[in-house]
C-alpha cells in the first residue's frame, strides 16, 4: 500500500482540512496532488492537546487552504475552525465540494461565499480546476531536478525489448498504472509499486518498495528502503522481471 505522509517541511505547501467521514474523499485528492508533485500537510479530525499549536502553525503558514466540503464537513467542529484559521490568516483558500451541504448556519454561509469553489468528480478533472483557477502555483510544487543535458535514462526489458524512458525525479515501477511511471502489467509476481529510481545530486538510485518479491541489482537482493547507486550497465531483477539499467548520449544515438 502506498502511504501518504504529511508534509513537515519548511517550503511552501498545501494544506487538506476534512472530517473524518471524508476521509477517503479527502486522501484521494491528497494522493492525486502527491503523484503531481505537490507538498501536501493535511489535518484530520479529533485531534487535541499538543497537535492543536502545530495544526493552527501549519494552516497559518500554508500556501494555499483546501477545505473538503460536505454537509458532513460544514457540521464538524474541526473543519469549521480549520477554514476560520485559513481565512484569519489571509491564506488562500478553496472548497472542494464533494457535496452541496444543505443546512448552513447563518455564519457559515456568509463564510462561504466568500470561497471559491470547485466540484470533486474525478481526480484529473479536481486538479485541472483548480489549475485553471489559478491557485497551484510553482512554489507549491516540488520541481524537477534536472536530467544532465543530452543524457537520456532508460530501462530496457529484456522480456520484450521494451525501452522504459526514466523522464521524472522519481520514477515508481511495478504494475499500478495509477501510480508508476514505468509499468510492468504482465507479470503478477512484481508487486503494485515494487521499486522506484530517482534522481539525487546528478547520480539515479534505485530502492526497493517494500515488494514481496524483492529487488536485486546485480544479483545482490536489496534491503528494503535503502538507496542504491545506479551505473550504465547494471543489471536489476523485480522478483523474476529482468532489466537493464541504461544512461545513453542522445547526440550519439
Amino acid at each position: 500500500m502506498n502511504i501518504i505522509r504529511p508534509y513537515r517541511g519548511t517550503k511552501d505547501y498545501i494544506a487538506v482540512g476534512f472530517c473524518n467521514q471524508d476521509r477517503e474523499y479527502a486522501l484521494t485528492m491528497v494522493e492525486e496532488l502527491v503523484r503531481n508533485g505537490y507538498r501536501v500537510w493535511f489535518v484530520r479530525e479529533n485531534g487535541h492537546g499538543p497537535e492543536e499549536a502545530e495544526k493552527r502553525n501549519r494552516i497559518e503558514n500554508c500556501g494555499l487552504y483546501l477545505m473538503v466540503l460536505s454537509e458532513a464537513a460544514v457540521n464538524a467542529h474541526e473543519s469549521r475552525k480549520g477554514l476560520n484559521i485559513a481565512m484569519s490568516a489571509n491564506r488562500t483558500v478553496v472548497a472542494v465540494e464533494i457535496s452541496v451541504p444543505e443546512m448552513l448556519s447563518v455564519g457559515m454561509q456568509m463564510q462561504l461565499e466568500k470561497v471559491p469553489k470547485v466540484a470533486f468528480e474525478k481526480k484529473a478533472t479536481f486538479l485541472e480546476a483548480l489549475k485553471e483557477m489559478g491557485v497551484l502555483n510553482e512554489n507549491l510544487c516540488e520541481k524537477e531536478e534536472g536530467m544532465a543535458a543530452g543524457v537520456q535514462y532508460s530501462l530496457y526489458r529484456e522480456k520484450t525489448g521494451e525501452r522504459m524512458l526514466l523522464s521524472k525525479k522519481k520514477n515508481r515501477i511495478g504494475r499500478l498504472e495509477r501510480i508508476c511511471q514505468c509499468v510492468i502489467r504482465d507479470n503478477c509476481t512484481v508487486s503494485r509499486e515494487h521499486a522506484m529510481i530517482f534522481l539525487s545530486d546528478g547520480i539515479c538510485k534505485l530502492v526497493d518498495n517494500h515488494s514481496f518479491n524483492g529487488t536485486f541489482l546485480n544479483g545482490q537482493r536489496l534491503e528494503p528502503g535503502i538507496a542504491y547507486a545506479l551505473e550504465h550497465g547494471d543489471r536489476i531483477l523485480l522478483s523474476n522481471e529482468e532489466m537493464i539499467f541504461q544512461i545513453t548520449n542522445k547526440t550519439n544515438e
